[in-house]
């Protein structure tokens, strides 16, 4: 990923999977439930992946790529300056999470509300590789800076849902949050300054979500159904880092498609 802050090129990035699986046992007896006796397993695997990113120098306008490197505290940097001198570079970010939590259903007279805590597990990795070659395209140098990181803690969520008239659709609104503890590992490999940097630390990472969507449900027997459920989902990971820097801060969002039954 190139430094916003030292080169003219831009990083665009694509959401390339994005997939939710929701299986509970809801209690929908009464008014209030008195006991949190549902659980809910989800799991989304997520990958997203930049374009690659270009930059031939005229010899006046530079670019430059940096990562920082947590060992030294200081940036290891690959830069081109000179005519026809060409920068290359490709990011990826892959973020998996698997979570279990117990909820409880507040109904209301029209519509009805969601309260979850439970414990998350993530996993974190970006990757960055960048090349630098001369006017005659012969390699002059290489960056690469990949850093994983693995964590886990206690998340909330709250949902709420208003049905569509008489219809079985329902519209979904729902955010949440988690507080990850564990531990990240960082590699930076620079060719042309020699910079080498292998270390790992403890991390703190915070996480909040929102969504928006809809949902169908079919109902089978008396609290059964199956349901469909369709919407937005964006992310703020607070000190999750990225390739340019372990600790910075990055944002996600796409479309999530659900299928499960309550019973």
């Amino acid at each position: 990923m190139l430094s916003p802050s030292e080169s003219p090129v831009v990083n665009r990035s694509r959401t390339d999977e994005l997939s939710v699986c929701w299986i509970g046992d809801p209690s929908q007896s009464g008014i209030v439930n008195a006991e949190p006796r549902a659980v809910i397993a989800n799991e989304w695997p997520s990958g997203w992946t930049s374009n690659d990113s270009t930059f031939t120098s005229d010899g006046i306008e530079s670019g430059t790529t940096s990562a920082w490197m947590m060992g030294s505290n200081q940036w290891s940097r690959l830069s081109a300056t000179n005519i026809g001198d060409t920068l290359n570079v490709n990011h990826l970010i892959d973020v998996e999470s698997v979570g279990i939590a117990f909820f409880k259903e507040v109904k209301l007279p029209i519509s009805r509300i969601n309260g979850k805590f439970g414990v998350q597990h993530v996993s974190i990795t970006q990757d960055m590789s960048a090349t630098l070659t001369d006017s005659g395209a012969a390699q002059v140098g290489r960056l690469r800076a990949r850093s994983d990181l693995h964590a886990i803690g206690p998340q909330f969520k709250f949902e709420y849902f208003r049905p569509v008239g008489h219809t079985k659709a329902e519209i979904v609104t729902g955010f949440g949050g988690s507080v990850l503890f564990g531990r990240q590992d960082q590699l930076v490999v620079n060719t042309a300054s020699g910079n080498l940097s292998r270390i790992g630390a403890d991390e703190f990472v915070t996480n909040f979500d929102f969504f928006s969507g809809a949902q169908y449900k079919h109902l089978i027997a008396e609290n059964r159904y199956w349901f469909a459920r369709g919407g937005l989902i964006a992310q703020s990971w607070l000190s999750g880092g990225t390739a340019i820097s372990p600790q910075d801060d990055f944002g996600l969002r796409g479309f999530v498609f659900t299928v499960g039954y309550n019973r």
